[in-house]
C-alpha cells in the first residue's frame, strides 16, 4: 500500500483521537472510550506526527490473553487508580507513519506486543503510538498471514519460543515434554520444538476435547490428562522408557504431575535438563483473579529453594515474556516453509462484542486464540 493512500487521523491540540477499551480499577466495567493519543510536542508542531523513533499504527486486530485479564483483575483502587488504563498487549496493524530510525516505513504490516502494566498504552485501541524498541516484540507480518493470525502470536508463541530457549544446549535430537499442549502457548511450543529446534520426540498433555486440534501441531505423543494423575504419569513414564528422560519440560498450565517423579523423567542440570514453568494462574480460570492464584505451587517453591541452596539435581526456571530477536525470523522461516499453524477460536467486533470475547478467555473455554477485529 502506498503511503499516499493511507488515512492519517487529524491532529487536534497536539493529539490524535483514538477509541480504546478502558478501565481504571478492578471494580470498573470495561468500556470503549475516546482518548487523546498525545504526540511529542516537537513532532506535532512540525507536522511529522511521530518522532524519529516512533511508529503510528492503525490497529487491525488484537488478541486477548490471560495476562490482560490478570492486570485488569489486579488493578488496585490505590496504585495508579486515576490512570485510565487501556487493555491489551498483542496487536497487528498498518503503519501510518514511521520515524526514520525505526526500521519500518508507512504501509508496512506489523505485529507485536506493547503490553505495559497499569498504563494507558494498551493495544486495544484504534491507533497506537510507540517506540518499537520499547515494545516486547514488533515485526513485519509474514506474507500471506492475516492480521487476525498475526495479532494472536506474540504473548503466546513468543513466550513458547523463549521457554524452549531456556535450555542452554542444542535441542536437536532432544526429548521434549509440553504440559498443556492444548493451550495457545503449548501448541506453539510443540511446533517450535519440532520444526525449528529439531527435537526428536515431543510429548504433550491435553484433554480429549483438544486432541484432534493438537495433533495438527505435530506432537509425537499425546497424553490425556483428564484420565487422572495416575494414567497421566504412567503414560509419561512410558514415553521416557521408549525415548529417554526429557531434556526440557515446558509447563504452560502448572500441572503438578511430575513432582515426585523428577528422578524418573527429567535430566539433571549437569546433563542439561531444565523444568521451565510459565508464570500464570494455577486455576487457569481468569474470571475472578487473585494474587494467590499467581503464586507458584508449593511443590515448585520447594524444588526451587532446594536448587537455590544446592540440594537439588534439577534446574527450574519461572518464565515471563521477554524480548528475543530470534523470534521474528523463526516465525518468518516456519511460515514460509508451511510448518507454522495459527489457530483462532473466534473473531469479535472490538466495539460491540468484546464482552463475549473476554468471557471466552476468562473461562478458559476457547479452542485457539480469541481476537478483536477493529
Amino acid at each position: 500500500m502506498s503511503s499516499s493512500s493511507l488515512q492519517i487521523p487529524p491532529v487536534v491540540d497536539g493529539a490524535i483521537k483514538t477509541e480504546a477499551l478502558t478501565y481504571y480499577t478492578f471494580k470498573d466495567p470495561l468500556k470503549v472510550a475516546t482518548m487523546d493519543l498525545k504526540l511529542d510536542p516537537a513532532a506535532a508542531k512540525s507536522g511529522e506526527i511521530v518522532t524519529p523513533k516512533q511508529l503510528l499504527i492503525e490497529t487491525k486486530a488484537a488478541s486477548i490473553n490471560p495476562v490482560d485479564l490478570c492486570l485488569k483483575g489486579l488493578s488496585s483502587r490505590f496504585y495508579k487508580a486515576s490512570v485510565q488504563k487501556v487493555m491489551g498487549g498483542d496487536f497487528a496493524g498498518l503503519v501510518l507513519k514511521a520515524g526514520s530510525e525505526t526500521g519500518f516505513k508507512a504501509g508496512d504490516r506489523v505485529y507485536g506486543d506493547i503490553i505495559k502494566p497499569f498504563s494507558s498504552t494498551g493495544s486495544f485501541s484504534k491507533y497506537l503510538l510507540f517506540d518499537p524498541k520499547d515494545a516486547l516484540f514488533c515485526n513485519k507480518i509474514p506474507e500471506g498471514m492475516t492480521y487476525e493470525q498475526a495479532s494472536s502470536l506474540c504473548i503466546a508463541s513468543g513466550t513458547a519460543f523463549e521457554a524452549l530457549r531456556t535450555h542452554k544446549g542444542s535441542l536437536k535430537g532432544a526429548n521434549v515434554l509440553v504440559l498443556g499442549g492444548g493451550t495457545s502457548l503449548g501448541s506453539h511450543a510443540i511446533q517450535f520444538a519440532k520444526h525449528y529446534f529439531g527435537a526428536k520426540h515431543v510429548a504433550a498433555t491435553c484433554s480429549s476435547r483438544s486432541s484432534e486440534r493438537v495433533k495438527q501441531f505435530g506432537p509425537d505423543k499425546l497424553i490425556d490428562y483428564r484420565k487422572g494423575k495416575t494414567s497421566e504419569i504412567n503414560e509419561i513414564l512410558e514415553s521416557v522408557k521408549e525415548y529417554g528422560k526429557f531434556d526440557i519440560v515446558v509447563d504452560s498450565v502448572r500441572d503438578p504431575v511430575l513432582y515426585g517423579y523428577l528422578d524418573s523423567t527429567l535430566k539433571t542440570k549437569e546433563e542439561g535438563g531444565i523444568f521451565t514453568q510459565i508464570q500464570g494462574s494455577k486455576s487457569v480460570n481468569y474470571t475472578n483473579i487473585a494474587i494467590s492464584d499467581l503464586l507458584p505451587q508449593w511443590q515448585y517453591i520447594v524444588e526451587s529453594v532446594k536448587e537455590l541452596v544446592g540440594l537439588s539435581k534439577f534446574q527450574f526456571y519461572s518464565l515471563l515474556e521477554t524480548p528475543d530477536e530470534e523470534y521474528g525470523p523463526a516465525v518468518e522461516k516456519l511460515w514460509k516453509e508451511k510448518k507454522f499453524l495459527v489457530t483462532l477460536d473466534s473473531v469479535h467486533d472490538f466495539k460491540t462484542d468484546y464482552e463475549t470475547a473476554i468471557q471466552k478467555v476468562a473461562s478458559a473455554s476457547a479452542q485457539g486464540k480469541v481476537v478483536l477485529k477493529f
